[in-house]
C-alpha cells in the first residue's frame, strides 16, 4: 500500500490497517448488521474525508 504522499507501508502496518478498519463489529453501528462491506475476504473501510478529500480510503 502507497500512502498519498508516496511512503509504502510495511506489510506489518498493511496487516494492522486492515485488521482495525475491518472489523464488523465496530462497522455494525454506522452501517448495519447485514451491511454490503460483510464479504468472505478481508475488507478495509473508513467513512468521512479530511480537508480536501484526501482521507477517503476503501
Amino acid at each position: 500500500m502507497v500512502l498519498a504522499d508516496g511512503r509504502e507501508l510495511s506489510p506489518q502496518e498493511a496487516f494492522l490497517l486492515t485488521n482495525v478498519l475491518s472489523d464488523n463489529n465496530a462497522r455494525a453501528a454506522a452501517f448495519g448488521s447485514n451491511s454490503a462491506l460483510r464479504l468472505s475476504r478481508p475488507a478495509a473501510a473508513k467513512t468521512g474525508t479530511t480537508t480536501d478529500f484526501r482521507d477517503v480510503w476503501t
